[in-house]
C-alpha cells in the first residue's frame, strides 16, 4: 500500500484488532492514520467503556488521541443511519486529505460490519480514494468462521506477523476485556481461529465496485446468530434508503 493518508472506518470498538499490525506499520513509516468508529458498541449499554477500551488499544501503537473519532451512531440503528456515517466520514477524509479507506469486508457475518463496508465504499467513491477491505467473520455450516476471507475473495496484500507484531495484537486483544468472550466463541466455532489471527493479516484491494445487491455468502450470519435476527432483505431495504 503506497498511499499517504489512511482512514480506518470501523463498525465498533474491537474491529481494529484484525488490522492493528497494518495500522502500526503505517505509523512507523510516517503515514497519517485516522481511525473512525461508526458506533461505540453501545447495544449492551457499555458504549463509554468500549470507547475507553478502543482508546487504550490504539494507545498500544501510540496513535494520537486526536486521530481517533467516535461518531456515536446507535449500534442498533446503524443500518438505518448510514447517511450520517458517510457524511461525517467524508468530512474527516477531506479534512485529513485521505487517499485510502480501509474497512470491513462485505461478508454477511454481522449486519453492522456489512453496513460499514457499504459506507466505506460510499466514502471511497465520493472522495475518489483507494479502498481495501479486511475479513472479520462469515458463516459456514451454521458456524462463524473468523479471520479469513469469505469464499471468492482473495487477499491482494498479506502481512506475516513477527513476534513483536503478535505482542502488539495481544495488547489490542487485552484492551478489549468486555469482548473477550466474543473472541473465545469465535475460537470455539473454528479451531484455527487463533492461529490465523496471530499469524497474518490479510487485505483485498477493491478494484471496481462491491455488489451490495448480491448476498455476500450463501449463509447470512445475522439471520441465524442473533437473539433478534436481522434479515438480509432488511439490510437491502436499509442501504437502498442510504445510497447517496
Amino acid at each position: 500500500m503506497q498511499h499517504r493518508s489512511y482512514l480506518f472506518l470501523l463498525a465498533h470498538p474491537d474491529d481494529e484488532i484484525y488490522a492493528c499490525v497494518l495500522l502500526r506499520r503505517l505509523l512507523l513509516v510516517g503515514k497519517e492514520v485516522i481511525v473512525v468508529y461508526a458506533t461505540s458498541g453501545d447495544a449492551g449499554g457499555r458504549g463509554p467503556i468500549r470507547e475507553q477500551e478502543a482508546s487504550r488499544a490504539l494507545g498500544v501503537v501510540h496513535l494520537n488521541v486526536a486521530k481517533i473519532f467516535f461518531l456515536r451512531v446507535a449500534e442498533r440503528q446503524v443500518c438505518d443511519d448510514l447517511r450520517t456515517v458517510v457524511q461525517k466520514t467524508k468530512q474527516l477524509a477531506i479534512r485529513h486529505q485521505v487517499d485510502c479507506i480501509i474497512s470491513p469486508d462485505y461478508e454477511g457475518g454481522h449486519e453492522g460490519h456489512d453496513a460499514i463496508s457499504f459506507a466505506g465504499a460510499q466514502v471511497a467513491t465520493g472522495c475518489k480514494t483507494a479502498q481495501y477491505v479486511f475479513p472479520l467473520y462469515h458463516c459456514r455450516d451454521g458456524k462463524r468462521v473468523g479471520a479469513r476471507f469469505k469464499p471468492g475473495r482473495e487477499a491482494t496484500d498479506t502481512i506475516s506477523l513477527t513476534e513483536q507484531d503478535k505482542s502488539i495484537k495481544e495488547g489490542f486483544l487485552a484492551a478489549h476485556q468486555t469482548q473477550r468472550a466474543h473472541f473465545e466463541n469465535l475460537h470455539k466455532a473454528s479451531a484455527d481461529y487463533w492461529s490465523l489471527l496471530f499469524s497474518r493479516e490479510v487485505f483485498s484491494r477493491v478494484d471496481g465496485k462491491i455488489n451490495f445487491r448480491e448476498r455476500p455468502c450463501e449463509e447470512i450470519g445475522y439471520e441465524i446468530h442473533t437473539a433478534q435476527p436481522y434479515r438480509f432483505s432488511e439490510f437491502q431495504k436499509a442501504i437502498s434508503k442510504q445510497i447517496m
